[in-house]
């Protein structure tokens, strides 16, 4: 008994995804967003914030050593 619960249990974890994927699919893509429209500027964007990252992190003027 306690195999068979298993394997059901099993089969419905494995089928779970797979009907909420189905059941995606056939959704309507009206109004969908264009927030990737412009790659070039996202990818600029976040290069900028990444220099800006690591320019704070360099340019940090507290060397005061730790130990007494």
């Amino acid at each position: 008994m306690r195999t068979f619960s298993i394997a059901v249990l099993t089969a419905a974890l494995v089928a779970a995804p797979v009907a909420a994927q189905v059941e995606r699919s056939i959704a309507p893509v009206d109004g969908e967003s264009e927030i990737g429209a412009a790659p070039g500027i996202t990818a600029l964007l976040g290069g900028l914030a990444v220099a800006a990252g690591i320019i704070l992190l360099v340019e940090d003027d507290d060397d005061d050593p730790v130990s007494p």
